[in-house]
């Protein structure tokens, strides 16, 4: 499935067609622009965002550096919620004592002789790849991953962690794992960024540019419209904004076509 951002000069009211005559500007270098513009907005409204709040309309940077940490705590938070950190001599001693790797559910003892009970669905200690299949299986369509936050961890009213779908990893895999899904943060607004920038948008921010080798749309520019194809996954986060982000560059457009068409009289010496 693909999803289509466009500019078309039918989708402008009547007074704004009037205004892009009035105002002898070029259609073709407008459209180029609206289009830039357009996608800038996607690109901005494209998670993540920093500072808790929706980004402003009309704002020029792609992303933020408090956008770029808001998507590193999403991951973070996203770990938490899946994996559990012990220590490779633990791993291996459970491992060794159950039996089993996988769906371990058993009572066993500290070093005091106090029962306690482990309820883990995978025990992993040595693999990276591993680990990242696990955070894939448990995505959402959305990027995020399933499952609830949880509330104190260890219940012992229930006596275990009070949700499953749990890996358990060494410290060192968890840190291999939150860097290799770091590098993946700017990926939601690249493809956007890399359309603006093809109609005559701003540079990019590093986090963001890094992804771009891996993103392209099908652009067409035609005669009274531009527009640019991307798989429908590149718009999941965005598509309940898009409403909003057309309407108010649609008005945006109408004021720019207005001051342009203030200045073109200026220049005719037509102005009182």
């Amino acid at each position: 499935m693909s999803g289509e951002l466009s500019v078309d000069i039918s989708q402008f009211t009547s007074k704004t067609r009037l205004l892009l005559k009035q105002a002898d500007v070029d259609q073709d270098v407008w459209l180029d622009e609206q289009m830039g513009l357009l996608t800038r907005d996607v690109s901005v409204f494209t998670p993540p965002f920093g500072g808790g709040d929706l980004p402003s309309m009309g704002r020029r940077a792609y992303g933020t550096g408090k956008d770029k940490i808001a998507g590193e705590n999403a991951i973070r938070t996203d770990l938490e919620l899946i994996f559990r950190r012990r220590e490779r001599g633990y791993l291996e001693a459970v491992e060794d004592i159950t039996g089993t790797r996988e769906n371990v559910r058993q009572v066993l003892r500290n070093k005091k002789g106090v029962p306690y009970l482990i309820d883990v669905d995978v025990i992993n200690y040595d693999s990276v790849p591993d680990a990242m299949a696990w955070h894939k299986k448990l995505r959402r369509a959305d990027g995020r991953v399933k499952g609830k936050m949880y509330s104190g961890g260890n219940d012992s009213k229930i006596g275990r962690w009070q949700a499953r779908d749990r890996m358990w990893i060494t410290p060192e895999i968890y840190a291999e794992l939150t860097k290799a899904l770091f590098k993946r943060v700017g990926q939601g607004k690249a493809l956007f960024a890399w359309v603006a920038l093809q109609f005559g948008g701003p540079p990019a921010q590093r986090w963001i540019s890094r992804h771009f080798y891996r993103y392209r749309a099908s652009i067409r520019r035609g005669k009274d419209f531009r527009s640019a194809t991307a798989s429908s996954g590149q718009l999941v986060h965005t598509v309940r904004f898009l409403p909003r982000i057309q309407k108010n560059r649609a008005i945006r457009a109408e004021k720019r076509l207005g001051y342009l068409t203030r200045q073109s009289i200026k220049k005719a010496g037509l102005a009182a």
